[in-house]
């Protein structure tokens, strides 16, 4: 991290009560905007502008005619998006579950942690 990884951890319960959900998908984005963003704002609840099991939206124009009327701002951004999906890890139980493999892939995961 930053990257394209994002880990699902259990969240504490003041969190539950704020996202209502018993996880919580940790991100730290690999965008000088986004980290300014972040720095500024600290830490943010978001979504992705992906729908599931849809094509991945990589394009700004795309992006911004879909989502403009129900968002206050939309950043375009400062540099090549990827087309590759972050990779989704959750650990439960000490087992790592990859959910989404995308741009990371397992067999990196593990190389970092059996280090």
């Amino acid at each position: 991290m930053p990257g394209p990884f994002t880990l699902i951890l259990k969240a504490k319960p003041n969190i539950c009560d704020i996202v209502g959900f018993d996880t919580v998908g940790v991100r730290i984005p690999n965008s000088a905007l986004a980290l300014d963003i972040l720095n500024k704002m600290g830490p943010m609840t978001t979504t992705s502008v992906n729908d599931s099991g849809s094509v991945a939206l990589n394009d700004y124009e795309t992006i911004y005619n879909k989502y403009n009327d129900l968002v206050d701002e939309i950043y375009k951004p400062c540099g090549e998006s990827s087309n590759l999906a972050s990779t989704v890890v959750k650990i439960e139980n000490d087992e790592i579950k990859i959910l989404r493999e995308g741009a990371i892939k397992l067999s990196d995961i593990k190389k970092i942690i059996n280090k």
